[in-house]
């Protein structure tokens, strides 16, 4: 694919707003992608830093267009779909393939496969993040978009399998004798742990969908806490459980789930149809209910469960999704 943009462009690109080039008729040839990059190893700061390169990728449809604005962020034009996520997987491995490869070994349990020589108590993380299913899951939902007709859902397929393809096309570059694609843009001389282990290889579309399932998880991951509450509550009940015991109901003081001010919802939101209200959108199908009892696990089960939510919570801080400092949009 072969693609040009001018500087005037490349400005307009930076700015909000700004109206998407059309994209360049279908290039017979195929294969050749010019983008405009910076060569000296830092996020551009003026256009001048963008000289325009064109690079041969097989299996596009056409051309391919990408311009990296004054923030190092790719902007990619093309005139399918398919070759538009193409490059945004193989630019995505030019740019990270160390960070991207490792999170998807930890997500479907092959760490081991790259680091275990060096660090043979992975094979644990492994054995957890296998146990946690996010491998049989991700295949699961690959293999019902697979089996669908819905026009959604094929979609989705072809946008997860272009974009796998671009990353195996990278990988195919990087692991070439010579290279033709230098590996050590992100990681350093952590990427030899994946070169050359035996068992580096292709990405699979499946890997796609377990990555979502663990980003997912990870987005309402709240086991360890409701563990920790509940052990808390079990701990009270017993030190305070005595029918005049005026401590008996601290655990609501400890941990209340009543909102801060009382004008935070509207009366009947939740109720009446009118209102739109989420019974509204989905009606409540649970039926009649009678008084709650509550039976809470004998505190052996909580102590075991707990242990492994601490360690579930150890491997999301290992990809830097424990910082306490990160935001969150969930």
């Amino acid at each position: 694919m072969h693609k040009h943009l001018a500087p005037p462009l490349l400005a307009c690109l930076a700015l909000a707003g700004c109206p998407s080039p059309t994209p360049a008729p279908i290039d017979g040839g195929g294969g050749d992608v010019d983008a405009h990059v910076d060569t000296d190893g830092g996020p551009p700061t003026r256009i001048e830093d963008f000289p325009a390169t064109d690079l041969a990728l097989p299996g596009l449809d056409g051309v391919v267009e990408v311009a990296y604005d004054d923030r190092g962020i790719p902007h990619i034009y093309g005139t399918t779909l398919h070759d538009v996520h193409m490059v945004q997987g193989y630019l995505m491995s030019r740019d990270r393939f160390y960070q991207m490869d490792f999170i998807r070994r930890n997500v479907v349990g092959r760490l081991a496969e790259v680091v275990g020589a060096a660090a043979p108590d992975i094979v644990n993380t492994d054995i957890e993040n296998l146990t946690a299913g996010y491998r049989r899951n991700g295949e699961l939902v690959y293999a019902q978009l697979m089996a669908s007709t819905d026009p959604v859902d094929v979609r989705t397929v072809a946008i997860a399998q272009a974009f796998v393809d671009g990353i195996n096309l990278y990988i195919d570059r990087a692991s070439a004798t010579p290279p033709t694609e230098d590996p050590y843009v992100m990681g350093g001389e952590g990427v030899n742990f994946i070169l050359l282990s035996p068992y580096f290889g292709h990405w699979r579309v499946e890997d796609i969908f377990a990555m979502a399932r663990f980003q997912a998880a990870s987005l309402s991951y709240d086991p360890g806490d409701d563990t920790s509450r509940t052990s808390t509550l079990a701990a009270i009940q017993a030190t305070f459980g005595g029918a005049t015991d005026p401590r008996r109901g601290i655990y609501a003081d400890l941990f209340s789930d009543f909102p801060a001010r009382i004008d935070t919802t509207r009366d009947g939101f939740n109720n009446e149809p009118t209102d739109m209200g989420t019974t509204s959108l989905l009606p409540d199908l649970r039926g009649p209910r009678g008084p709650a009892v509550l039976t809470l696990p004998p505190t052996s089960a909580l102590d075991a469960a707990q242990a492994f939510f601490d360690r579930m919570e150890d491997r999301f801080a290992q990809l830097g999704m424990g910082d306490e400092h990160r935001g969150s949009n969930n």
